[in-house]
């Protein structure tokens, strides 16, 4: 049982400092701790002991403002806030937008509806649970029209994803289109998505252990 509860998250949006090659990823998302005693650092890149400025609480509700990832040193972090005003640093073991995935794309809008589309390059296959072929769609909503349909354990590529998660655009060898996040498949365990919330959120069970 994972001994963090997710409560409130939703990807915004990502920005890049090139002077110091830092990438900065607008993440808001809120986390409450329940037995681990995680470290907040001063510093966004360091696990050294001198630079901790608190340990948390199981009280504690994490209110994280963004993901950093440094290219130079190839090393994450969250930039957290906590209801006492405090603020500081999280590392992580890995970068949850690795390769730009998750971060805005564009905003469409479908039938007066402004959708945030964020970005994914990545595989996955059509699940095979169901013997009925999945239909493509040409907008990311239930009515859009029809594309081409698609059979299952069929493998595909995407390139993006709706920021409600519930859409996904993919490619095969038919055409591209929107299909239900519901009916793709890593064909492994866990999550299907590992979004950037869960990754966080796994991270932040082992991060008393850093």
């Amino acid at each position: 049982m994972k001994k963090i509860l997710l409560v409130l998250a939703f990807v915004l949006g990502f920005s890049s400092c090139k002077a110091n090659k830092i990438e900065t990823y607008k993440h808001n998302q809120s986390v409450s701790v329940s037995n681990q005693k995680i470290k907040v650092y001063t510093d966004p890149f360091t696990t050294d002991m001198g630079k901790v400025s608190y340990i948390t609480k199981k009280v504690d509700v994490l209110k994280i403002e963004s993901v950093l990832f440094s290219n130079k040193i190839q090393k994450s972090s969250l930039k957290i806030n906590l209801d006492s005003g405090l603020s500081g640093y999280i590392p992580l073991s890995s970068n949850p937008y690795k390769g730009g995935n998750f971060s805005f794309k564009e905003k469409i809008n479908v039938n007066g509806k402004i959708l945030t589309i964020l970005n994914l390059v990545r595989n996955y296959t059509i699940e095979g649970f169901s013997d009925s072929p999945r239909d493509v769609l040409k907008l990311p909503y239930d009515s859009s029209e029809c594309l081409y349909s698609i059979s299952n354990d069929k493998r595909v590529s995407t390139t993006c994803i709706t920021s409600d998660y519930k859409w996904i655009y993919i490619t095969t060898d038919s055409g591209s289109g929107w299909i239900k996040t519901d009916y793709i498949h890593r064909g492994i365990g866990g999550p299907v998505l590992w979004t950037p919330e869960e990754c966080i959120n796994e991270e932040l069970v082992w991060a008393h252990e850093r």
